[in-house]
């Protein structure tokens, strides 16, 4: 199954509210997943390593459904916590299907990242991971559109973690490429370059999609500018730690979503 179809936009409204960016990770495709920090068990600060190929895969969400809980005793670490992300997916369609047959009772990570939240939050670890529920839903949503509330619940020693890692270590851009291809996935880090490198173009697109790119920053840090087939809100520079999403509009027509 092609797991990046998941980040083709369904008939869901568009992402809006407190929780922007919702990713998720199948455990058997992490090659690494780091142990929290011996100093700050709230903290993951070393890098999540993926195998080759795989990376996280990200959701459409309705943000105005989007909760998470957490429940223990008042001791606030070792403790027997329990927490629970929940989140709406407008539509109900082949791909979302086949995601559901295929891996549904397997063990996930989650990642979200609230609006104005410097660094994501990490639901499972390597000692206790996520497991998947979920349930079709009619009529019961925002503007009365039909799909599937997913649940993720959690049962470990600690409260969920800040992830201070690299957000995605796979399908880092080719030096110099001003029309990188975006074949293998959704997430995509620039690097250093040779000379002074505008991204003009985006190859293999899905229209429908929305593609992030992370900021590597680096020797002669890529760039977009808000023209020609990019609809930007302003020019972007790929500084360590900046990140643009896109949304495909149709081939060589990229609109912005959100920047950070």
């Amino acid at each position: 199954m092609n797991l990046t179809k998941m980040n083709t936009k369904p008939e869901s409204p568009q992402v809006s509210g407190n929780y922007k960016r919702i990713w998720v990770a199948l455990a058997e495709d992490v090659l690494t997943m780091p142990q929290r920090n011996p100093s700050n068990v709230v903290e993951i600060v070393d890098d999540i390593i993926f195998k080759d190929g795989k990376s996280w895969i990200p959701f459409y969400v309705t943000a105005e459904t989007s909760k998470l809980n957490e429940t223990g005793s008042e001791n606030y670490d070792n403790d027997n916590v329990k927490t629970v992300f929940k989140f709406f997916v407008g539509g109900f369609d082949e791909y979302r299907k086949q995601f559901l047959a295929e891996h549904g009772t397997k063990d996930m990570y989650v990642m979200i990242q609230k609006c104005g939240q410097s660094y994501p939050t990490i639901i499972g670890d390597s000692c206790s991971v996520c497991k998947m529920t979920w349930a079709f839903d009619e009529d019961e949503k925002p503007d009365g559109k039909q799909g599937i509330t997913f649940t993720f619940t959690r049962n470990g020693a600690f409260v969920s973690a800040l992830y201070k890692g690299t957000v995605s270590n796979n399908n880092v851009f080719t030096a110099d490429d001003a029309t990188p291809s975006v074949a293998d996935g959704s997430i995509f880090m620039t690097g250093d370059n040779v000379s002074a490198t505008a991204i003009t173009d985006l190859d293999d697109v899905v229209v429908g999609s929305s593609i992030t790119i992370l900021g590597g920053g680096g020797t002669n840090a890529s760039t977009i500018a808000n023209s020609g087939n990019f609809t930007l809100t302003a020019a972007w520079t790929a500084t360590v730690g900046s990140y643009i999403v896109l949304y495909v509009r149709a081939d060589n027509d990229y609109v912005e979503l959100e920047r950070g």
